[in-house]
């Protein structure tokens, strides 16, 4: 895809879910670099085309939405820590298979993986892991619209 198209695309994800985009584009200001909120950008424009193309039309995500699921998403995270490494797995393994949006979750979590976002060296690593799953995690709870 050209830049020229993903500009066109990212213009409707700005009027259909601006919060959504805003979640990405504010990293900036937490210290992550273009090249690390291009590949969020990049999971943004495929949830979003997968989307209109399956038919599936979402309500628009708003802050209170995006700040519930990112207290569900860091309460997880902080249940986790302290567990057994097996009980740590475990407690992964069900968050997975609860999960609505398996695929999409699947998808996010390689791109970061495969991005370094998994490599805590820098501060604004969490922001860009928590901003990933976030996405996922408001897409699967959006409304249909």
């Amino acid at each position: 895809m050209s830049l020229k198209e993903k500009e066109v695309i990212l213009d409707e994800i700005y009027v259909e879910q601006p919060n959504l985009l805003g979640s990405v584009v504010v990293l900036n200001q937490m210290g992550s670099t273009l090249e690390q909120m291009e590949v969020l950008l990049n999971i943004l424009l495929v949830a979003y085309l997968a989307l209109n193309e399956s038919g599936i039309k979402i309500a628009e995500v708003t802050e209170s939405e995006q700040e519930r699921e990112l207290s569900r998403f860091v309460g997880h995270v902080k249940f986790t820590e302290g567990l057994s490494s097996s009980s740590e797995l475990t407690a992964i393994q069900q968050y997975i298979e609860s999960h609505e949006e398996k695929t999409l979750l699947a998808y996010v979590y390689k791109e970061m993986l495969e991005s370094g976002f998994h490599d805590l060296k820098y501060e604004s690593s969490k922001y860009l892991i928590i901003a990933g799953f976030n996405i996922v995690n408001c897409i699967s709870a959006a409304e249909i619209a």
